[in-house]
C-alpha cells in the first residue's frame, strides 16, 4: 500500500505556504500503533517565530485523536532538528523502522 499524507495545517504568508505539517493517512504498522510525522516543515520567513511549535502540537492533537500511541518522526541529523523534537518530549528510537530507514538513512530520530 502506496504511504500517503495527510495534511494537518498550513500557514500562509500572503498566498505562499510558508510552513506545514502532514501525518501519514495509515499507521506504520497496527501493533506498534505509530503514526508517520511526513513533515514539518517552517520556511526562513518564519523560523524562530513559534510557528513549527505550534504545528508539530496540532499534529500531536491529530494523532490523540487518531488514537494513535505515537509518532514516528525521521528527522534530519541537524542539532536544531533533533533538538526541537527532543525539547517536545521525543526520544530517539532503539529500533529504527528498515523501510523507513532505507528511505532516508541519514535521519535519526
Amino acid at each position: 500500500m502506496p504511504q500517503c499524507a495527510l495534511m494537518v495545517a498550513a500557514y500562509y504568508l500572503e498566498d505562499k505556504v510558508v510552513a506545514r505539517v502532514s501525518l501519514a493517512d495509515h499507521f506504520l504498522d497496527r501493533p506498534s500503533g505509530y503514526l508517520v510525522l511526513d513533515i514539518l516543515y517552517t520556511s526562513t520567513e518564519v523560523r524562530g517565530l513559534g510557528v513549527a511549535r505550534k504545528l508539530f502540537a496540532v499534529a500531536v492533537a491529530e494523532a490523540n485523536i487518531r488514537s494513535a500511541r505515537g509518532l514516528y518522526i525521521s528527522a534530519t541529523a541537524r542539532v536544531n532538528s533533533v533538538d526541537f523534537y527532543l525539547n517536545r518530549g521525543c526520544s530517539l528510537l532503539e529500533q529504527l523502522n528498515p523501510e523507513l530507514f532505507a528511505k532516508e538513512p541519514e535521519d535519526m530520530l
